[in-house]
């Protein structure tokens, strides 16, 4: 029996799919997601494809407890976001996404852009050069 404080969630990236997860209310950290709330799918799926979707999906990021809202607002000032099409909004989500998993500690996986592309498999095609 799972403690009071539990619930389970789905690790969406995990290489064989969603696999369960348990996340403890008291001590979750405010970047992780539920199946239904994953803000990082928003970006990659297509979702967020102009500057009225990306200042949404902004609202997300967590601005307690860390760095993650004034760590964002460094990046998108040093590298703004391309809304020249959703194909290069997208590239620009790409870039941030690795960058933020750079800051991890530990660090997470660098996804090259076909990984990406496989994992989060937009509605529009991206070109890899």
């Amino acid at each position: 029996m799972l403690p009071r404080d539990t619930w389970i969630g789905y690790q969406l990236n995990a290489p064989e799919g969603p696999q369960p997860q348990r996340f403890y209310k008291k001590t979750i950290h405010p970047t992780v997601y539920t199946r239904l709330d994953n803000p990082w799918k928003d970006l990659h799926s297509g979702v967020v494809c102009d500057q009225a979707s990306l200042e949404r999906w902004e609202a997300k990021i967590p601005q307690y407890g860390c760095r993650c809202r004034k760590d964002y607002e460094a990046y998108k000032a040093s590298t703004p976001p391309d809304f020249s099409s959703p194909e290069a909004l997208w590239l620009w989500g790409f870039n941030l996404h690795n960058w933020v998993n750079q800051k991890l500690d530990p660090p997470k996986p660098i996804l090259s852009i076909q990984q990406a592309i496989e994992q989060w498999n937009p509605p529009f095609e991206v070109k890899v050069d």
